[in-house]
């Protein structure tokens, strides 16, 4: 989930639990503690898709949450009480404010497509429930209101009711969570039927949201013909969009790619939802992460790989990491949203 969504979960956490006896320091300390998971993404790799790998690795983990959280709560509680007469240090209040705050980031996060590693460093399994887009309005909206108002209760020395008004805004975007659960499943039946009746011969699929747009969804069909099928599909409206084929790359190309580490880590990353195209008579071969590509153009996707052949047939290099251009994100999120 994006940056800023994380923050305010964290800090709607802090106000449900510790408003009542730490004010608005719990808010403040629940923001940060909802943003030190994604601390992994500052460091800076050679190869830009280990920053894929080691993003939402081992402190979007269960793990880290069980270490840190109490670790931070006791640190906090120790820090205040030294400043305070008052010698209560709260460590209940601060340890359980610290370990739900961490733990609910990469919780968050196994709903979108992108999962997160949350049984890190034992085990590598990306979980991901592909419910909820990494960016939802409906989702964050709520959260700013609820610390908006929670700031304006604290003021005025409500903090009964700031807590009531955070614990009432977790239980609605929890049940809006659960709503997404909800679409996903009507729209894997959708295409289950789709599938049956359009393709012949064996595939598999997957159905994942679409950027700001929770009853919208994308139906990607993996054939063993090596083609990729893509729809687009509505709660209410069913179909939005006819499907789309398209052939992939040369498949003793695509072998060659996936034998090579670059190519076996982009796969894992995917989850297999990915368009191979080759260009430059079999020269080149690009790699789309297609699970957020926009409606009119669901083979491009906004980031991927680009290998590269010699005149024997192999792969001549390291791969080059591209993304589309700030203009590029601009237009295909506006045609994304756009469907005429």
């Amino acid at each position: 989930m994006d940056l800023v969504t994380q923050g305010l979960l964290g800090g709607a956490i802090g106000q449900a639990i510790g408003a009542r006896k730490l004010g608005r320091k719990a808010v403040f300390w629940g923001t940060v503690a909802g943003l030190l998971p994604d601390l992994d993404s500052v460091v800076q790799f050679s190869n830009p898709l280990m920053g894929f790998v080691y993003h939402r690795w081992i402190t979007h983990s269960l793990f880290f949450s069980l270490i840190i959280g109490p670790l931070m709560g006791w640190g906090l509680a120790s820090f205040y009480a030294r400043r305070s007469d008052i010698q209560t240090k709260n460590f209940g209040v601060w340890i359980s404010l610290c370990f739900w705050a961490l733990l609910t980031h990469p919780l968050l996060d196994i709903m979108t497509s992108y999962g997160t590693q949350f049984l890190s460093p034992f085990q590598d399994t990306r979980f991901r429930l592909d419910a909820i887009s990494v960016v939802d309005f409906g989702y964050t909206v709520p959260l700013v209101f609820c610390l908006v108002w929670g700031r304006r209760l604290l003021k005025k020395g409500k903090s009964i009711q700031a807590e009531k008004i955070a614990r009432l805004t977790l239980a609605i975007t929890t049940l809006y969570l659960l709503m997404t659960l909800l679409i996903r499943e009507a729209s894997y039946h959708w295409a289950k039927d789709q599938t049956i009746i359009h393709f012949d011969i064996p595939t598999t699929f997957v159905t994942h949201p679409t950027l700001m747009l929770p009853f919208e969804r994308k139906v990607i069909v993996q054939r063993q013909d090596q083609t990729t099928c893509v729809a687009h599909w509505h709660l209410w409206k069913g179909a939005l969009s006819p499907w789309q084929c398209r052939k992939n790359a040369n498949q003793l190309m695509l072998d060659k790619v996936m034998a090579t580490s670059q190519g076996k880590m982009f796969a894992w990353f995917t989850g297999g939802d990915y368009f191979a195209e080759s260009l430059k008579q079999g020269r080149h071969l690009k790699l789309y992460d297609i699970r957020y590509a926009p409606f009119k153009k669901p083979f491009q996707g906004l980031w991927g790989l680009e290998f590269f052949f010699d005149e024997s047939g192999n792969v001549e290099k390291k791969p080059t990491y591209f993304r589309t251009s700030w203009q590029e994100r601009s237009r295909l999120l506006r045609s994304l949203l756009v469907e005429d």
